[in-house]
C-alpha cells in the first residue's frame, strides 16, 4: 500500500485534533534564549521533553539555575518582580484529572508596589490566592502565591493567560496544557559505513510510534541522503521501516539532516553522516591502435574493464567526460526527453566504432572483457574518444580509440614508358583483398598532344589483371615526357606512371622523272620529327 493510500483511506486511528505549536515554548523547554527558538529539534530531546509528567516539568521549570527568559513583556517585568515559574505548563494529563501549579511573584524592587491578578473565566482553568486574603500590594522581598488548575476534558492543547497589573506596567505569564504528541524512536544521528563514489549504501530503520496519539509526518533528506517513504501516518504501537541511502557522486565526507516534519508543525531532525571514496578499477589500457583495414571491412580487438573492489558495479560508454557536459546539453532539450536521452543520446556512437557492450556490470573482484570493432568507410586515419562512467569512481576512465582505413591496392606494372611508335598497350594488375575501380584521369599534356585510353575505367576484383591501350598524337616535334595518371575511386588515390615519346619522321626522294623539263627543287633534305 502506498502512503498516500494509508493516509486517505487506509488508515485507522484515534482522531489527530488540532494543536498548537511547540516551537513557541521549547526555547524555555531547552532553557535557550528567547532569540534562540529552535528550528529543528533531535528525536531523543522531543520524546525527553514530552515524556515529562507535570510534575517533573514544575521541578525543572522552578531550577534557579535555568534563565529566566520568556516574553519580552515578562523580562522587563522581572526587573521589579521575580516569576517563578515564568510559564505554566501542564502535560500528560488525564482526562477529569485536576493538577495544580504553584505560581510565586516576589518584589525584587525597593519599594512598596501594587499588584493586581486577573484572568478570564475557563471551564479547564481555575487561578486563586493561595491565601485566604487577596494581597494587593507587595512590599519589598515579599512574594505572593498563586494555585493554578486545570482540568482537561478531552485529549487536546489547552492555552490561557494570567495578567498581573501595576501602576507602571502589566505583564502576562502564559499557562499551556500540552496534549499528547506522536512520539517516534527515530535515532539523533545515523552514520553510514564508508563506501564507493556511485555505490548507495542503505541504512534500514525500525520506527515505532511510542506516543499516545497517531502520527502523520513527512520525511525529507538533505543531498546526497535520501529516504523513503516519504509520507507516512502510523498509528499508535505501530512499526514501520525507513530506508535512508547515502549515494555521493564525489569523494568525500558529507553530513546532511533527516527531517521528520509533524502535520502539528513540529520538526525533529536526525544527523546524517557518510564518506565516499573511489574503488580500485581500471581499464586494462586507456589508448587503443587498431591495425589497419581496409574500407568496408571490420576489425575488432578486445580490452577488459577490472573490478578489484568487493562490490558489484556498473559501467556505461558515453561521449561526454563529465556530468556537467552532458548538463550542458540537457539544458538545450525539454525535460520530458531527458530520460530518453539518457539512454541514447548520452552513450557513446561512432560511424566507424563500436564498443560491446556499451552498458553492463562487473562482479566484485572480476573482469569483463570490451569489444571494440572498427569499421573505416574511407581511406584516412581515424580517432575517437569514449568515457566510461563507472559506479564506483567519482572520474569517467578516458579511452582513446585511433585506426586508418586502406582503400584498394591497385597498381601498375611500370613507373616508366619509352614510346617509339603512336600506338601503346599499357598493362595493369591489381593485388589487394577488396574491389576497386580504376580511371583515367583525362587532362592538358605538358607538352601538347592529345592521350586517349581505351577502356576509360575497369572494375578489378582481387587478384584481376586488366589491359589498357593508349593512343598518343601531337603536332609537335621533340621529345616528350608525361605523366599518365589514374584514379582509384574508393579511395581517391591517384597511381601514374612517366611515358617518355620521342617521334622521328624520315622522308627520302631516290629519283624523279618526266617527259617534260625538270623543275628545280633544290637540295634534298632529310627532316626528322
Amino acid at each position: 500500500m502506498d502512503v498516500e493510500t494509508k493516509i486517505g483511506t487506509g488508515f485507522k486511528g484515534p482522531p489527530i485534533l488540532e494543536r498548537f505549536s511547540l516551537k513557541e515554548i521549547f526555547s524555555i523547554f531547552l532553557d535557550l534564549d528567547h532569540e534562540n527558538i529552535p528550528e529543528k529539534i533531535s528525536p531523543s530531546c522531543f520524546v525527553r521533553e514530552m515524556q515529562m509528567s507535570t510534575e517533573q516539568r514544575y521541578k525543572k521549570l522552578v531550577n534557579p539555575l535555568r534563565k529566566l527568559n520568556f516574553e519580552k513583556e515578562l523580562c522587563q517585568a522581572e526587573i521589579y518582580f521575580k516569576i517563578n515559574p515564568n510559564i505554566v505548563v501542564f502535560q500528560k494529563c488525564q482526562i477529569g484529572e485536576t493538577y495544580n501549579i504553584r505560581l510565586s511573584v516576589c518584589n525584587s524592587s525597593k519599594i512598596l508596589t501594587p499588584l493586581r491578578m486577573t484572568c478570564e473565566n475557563s471551564p479547564y482553568f481555575k487561578v486563586n490566592y493561595t491565601s485566604p486574603k487577596v494581597i494587593t500590594s507587595l512590599a519589598p522581598g515579599m512574594s505572593v502565591y498563586f494555585d493554578v488548575k486545570f482540568t482537561p476534558e478531552e485529549q487536546r492543547d489547552y492555552k490561557h493567560q494570567i495578567t498581573f497589573l501595576t501602576e507602571k506596567t502589566s505583564f502576562i505569564v502564559p499557562v499551556y496544557a500540552i496534549g499528547p504528541r506522536p512520539l517516534l524512536d527515530f535515532p539523533d544521528a545515523v552514520h553510514f559505513p564508508k563506501t564507493y563514489v556511485k555505490v548507495p549504501a542503505i541504512k534500514m530503520l525500525m520506527v515505532s510510534n511510542i506516543g499516545e496519539v497517531a502520527a502523520v509526518f513527512s520525511l525529507t533528506a538533505e543531498c546526497p541522503f535520501t529516504v523513503q517513504p516519504s509520507k507516512y501516518a502510523l498509528a499508535v504501537g505501530e512499526v514501520m521501516q525507513v530506508n535512508i541511502s547515502f549515494d555521493s557522486i564525489k569523494t568525500g565526507n558529507y553530513a546532511g539532516s533527516l527531517i521528520i516534519n509533524f502535520v502539528t508543525g513540529e520538526k525533529l531532525v536526525t544527523s546524517l553522516h557518510g564518506m565516499a571514496e573511489n574503488a580500485n578499477i581500471m581499464l586494462s589500457k586507456e589508448t587503443v591502435h587498431i591495425e589497419d583495414t581496409y574500407m568496408g571491412f571490420k576489425r575488432q580487438t578486445t580490452l577488459t574493464l577490472h573490478n578489484n573492489s568487493d562490490h558489484i558495479v556498473h559501467f556505461k560508454w558515453g561521449k561526454y567526460q563529465s556530468r556537467e557536459e552532458e548538463g550542458l546539453q540537457m539544458d538545450k532539450i525539454y525535460q520530458d526527453e531527458v530520460k530518453a536521452l539518457d539512454c541514447e543520446e548520452f552513450l557513446f556512437s561512432s560511424h566507424n566504432f563500436s564498443l560491446i557492450p556499451l552498458t553492463g556490470e562487473v562482479w566484485p573482484n572480476a573482469f569483463v572483457e570490451v569489444t571494440i570493432v572498427f569499421n573505416p568507410d574511407e581511406a584516412k586515419d581515424f580517432q575517437t574518444k569514449s568515457y566510461c562512467d563507472v559506479t564506483g569512481l567519482e572520474d569517467r576512465i578516458p579511452l582513446i580509440i585511433t585506426g586508418r582505413g586502406l582503400g584498394p591496392l591497385i597498381e601498375l606494372n611500370l613507373a616508366s614508358l619509352d614510346m617509339s611508335l603512336i600506338y601503346l598497350c599499357s598493362v595493369h594488375s591489381y593485388e589487394g583483398d577488396i574491389p576497386g575501380t580504376i580511371v583515367f584521369i583525362e587532362k592538358p599534356l605538358v607538352f601538347g598532344g592529345k592521350v586517349e585510353c581505351t577502356p576509360r575505367s575497369y572494375m578489378l576484383v582481387p587478384g584481376d589483371y586488366k589491359v589498357f591501350v593508349l593512343n598518343f598524337s601531337s603536332a609537335k616535334e621533340g621529345d616528350f615526357f608525361e605523366d599518365i595518371c589514374f584514379r582509384i575511386e574508393e579511395s581517391q588515390e591517384v597511381v601514374s606512371f612517366v611515358m617518355n615519346i620521342a617521334m622521328h619522321i624520315t622522308c627520302t626522294v631516290d629519283s624523279l622523272e618526266s617527259n617534260g623539263p625538270m623543275p628545280a627543287f633544290g637540295p634534298v633534305i632529310t627532316r626528322q620529327r
